[in-house]
């Protein structure tokens, strides 16, 4: 059977149907293409979007992770200029060990006084000195009087002969540590807030520091606070 055959088996009122909605078909053939190409388009645009957001995306991640380096290589700066200052104290003054302690835990009791607790973040010692740093890690003030007087009356503690000190338990103290001299003050940040405080210790002599040497001191106390208000 050929297509003639078919064709002419087909009833009148089919062909004329096929006549008649001939173009609607076509049109709906094309509506039909139309929206597949704009299916198409649709998806790959998304496609090129979604690339486009990866890439911003990206971007970002890198930029975050720039500043990051950034803060750490200025907080390995500020490490070492702190490191200088008091090992530069530790020659100048004769001292035997030079140490910063930096406060963390805030917290006030019932009576309203200030719990906190500190860790030794800088030390300098002579040749012969064992260094502690290691060992005076989050301590409370309470377990050092002298730590939690300074705290408590914020002035300067100022021993230059242990033996002289009044007071049996902070001179007991100072002999179980075998300190001779100490002095101490604390380091406040632009607020006038305690953030920690600095001591220097000698074990085997008895030493007065002189005026000038205070007032070196004090300037370089003014330093490190700066220093370490400004690495937060």
């Amino acid at each position: 059977m050929n297509l003639i055959t078919i064709l002419q088996a087909i009833p009148e009122q089919p062909l004329q149907m096929i006549e008649k909605y001939g173009f609607t078909a076509v049109a709906l053939v094309s509506v039909a293409l139309f929206v597949v190409f704009l299916v198409k388009f649709i998806l790959k645009r998304q496609k090129k979007q979604d690339e486009k957001i990866d890439e911003i995306i990206n971007k970002l991640l890198c930029q975050q992770i720039t500043p990051t380096q950034e803060k750490l290589d200025d907080f390995a700066e500020t490490a070492n200029k702190i490191q200088i200052l008091i090992y530069h104290m530790l020659m100048e003054f004769k001292a035997d060990r030079i140490s910063i302690y930096e406060y963390h835990n805030g917290g006030k009791t019932i009576s309203g006084v200030d719990f906190k607790k500190c860790s030794n973040t800088y030390e300098a010692v002579d040749l012969q000195i064992e260094p502690m740093v290691k060992q005076y890690q989050n301590l409370p003030l309470s377990t050092n009087t002298f730590w939690y007087k300074l705290i408590l009356d914020k002035k300067p503690i100022e021993i230059a002969d242990s033996s002289l000190v009044e007071d049996n338990t902070m001179r007991n103290l100072l002999k179980t540590n075998y300190i001779n001299s100490y002095y101490s003050r604390l380091l406040l940040d632009y607020d006038c807030r305690a953030i920690g405080f600095i001591t220097i210790e000698y074990y085997n002599s008895t030493v007065t520091l002189t005026e000038a040497q205070k007032q070196v001191f004090s300037d370089t106390v003014i330093q490190i606070s700066g220093l370490i208000s400004n690495k937060d």
